[in-house]
Formats: C-alpha cells, sequence, structure tokens
C-alpha cells in the first residue's frame, strides 16, 4: 500500500518548484479521498453485507448441488441395477 508519505518522498526527488507542487497535490488527493470514504462508509459497509450475504448463498448453494450430485449418482446407480438385474 502506498501512503501519503511514500509519495511525499517521491515527489522531492523531482526539481525543488515542482516537488513542492507535486507534495501538495498528493495530500490534497489523500484528504479527498479520505473524505469521499468517510462520507461514503455507509455505502462500502451494505456493500460488504451484501457480498458476505453472497458468499454465504453460494456456499449453501454448492452444498445443495452437491448433495443432489450424489443422490443423483445414487439413483442412476439403482437405474443400472434394475437394468442388470434383467439381463442377469
Amino acid at each position: 500500500m502506498v501512503t501519503t508519505t511514500d509519495l511525499a518522498m517521491l515527489a522531492s526527488l523531482l526539481k525543488p518548484e515542482m516537488a513542492e507542487e507535486t507534495s501538495v497535490r498528493i495530500i490534497d488527493v489523500f484528504v479527498a479521498m479520505r473524505h469521499f470514504i468517510i462520507e461514503n462508509k455507509d455505502i462500502y459497509k451494505s456493500l460488504r453485507n451484501i457480498n458476505n450475504t453472497l458468499v454465504d448463498h453460494n456456499n449453501k448453494i454448492n452444498y445443495l448441488l452437491i448433495k443432489f450430485a450424489k443422490k443423483e449418482q445414487l439413483l442412476l446407480l439403482l437405474i443400472i441395477m434394475l437394468i442388470l438385474k434383467d439381463w442377469i
């Protein structure tokens, strides 16, 4: 993760006047990002809850698919046994 300090250190490698301007812009962008995140924290929380619900539902669906696949395999085996019973 890149921090404001990391970017400010990189900006200091530029020419002095450009470094100062770049550092100010970097700090402004990080402040704006922080405000945006704080203002939208409820949206992020809702999205996290939706994602967790989707993951939970996906796990339940996968569990059911596995159970149905096993039952389907057993049913297929039973059908094969019934067919073979008539041949033997």
